[in-house]
């Protein structure tokens, strides 16, 4: 008897069944992946806008602001909405007529928030000509809405330079400044 090589409804139903199992297996941990580059993503970004600050307040020898823009054209709103960074000739953190916009980050959109919580507990990051911050040392905390292990945490010297938290001790949370896990409550 001569076999075409097709296989029966029974064996195709079967396979089916099997690879719909293994899909929904692979699946949690697929999502947490997109999870965790989301998250990642969100945290180098706002780094990125916050070293473009630097930089740029430092060969300009110019105050230089970075805040929440949900619309690139002025300060407000929550940070994961969007960041801008401009110079700031006056220091008043709005973008005037004398004042340059020089990045954009669009809103981050990932599955969380993120914070900005600084000495003088200002919504906006002010670099000075030096490339220190304007009294403003703190940190940035991006909070995951439903998985702690995706939460991650910039931190801001007040000499401007950037440092990312690390899970320093394995067991799936990265840790604050203090050693302790980073706390979205």
């Amino acid at each position: 008897m001569n076999k075409s090589g097709g296989l029966t409804a029974p064996e195709l139903l079967i396979t089916l069944c099997l690879l719909s199992v293994m899909a929904g297996m692979s699946l949690p941990s697929f999502r947490s992946l997109v999870d965790q580059q989301k998250a990642a993503t969100a945290i180098r970004d706002i780094a990125t806008a916050l070293r473009q600050a630097r930089a740029s307040a430092v060969t300009t020898a110019a105050l230089v602001t970075a805040c929440p823009s949900p619309d690139g054209v002025s300060c407000g709103g929550q940070w994961h909405e969007g960041v801008m960074v401009f110079t700031d000739r006056n220091g008043n953190h709005v973008l005037d007529t004398t004042d340059r916009l020089l990045h954009r980050v669009n809103s981050l959109r990932p599955p969380g928030t993120l914070r900005w919580r600084a000495f003088r507990n200002r919504n906006y990051l002010q670099f000075t000509g030096n490339g220190f911050t304007r009294y403003q040392n703190g940190n940035f905390t991006f909070c995951h809405h439903s998985d702690p292990r995706q939460h991650r945490q910039l931190i801001v010297s007040r000499t401007g330079r950037l440092r990312f938290t690390h899970d320093s001790d394995d067991d799936g949370l990265r840790e604050n400044a203090r050693g302790a896990a980073i706390d979205c409550d």
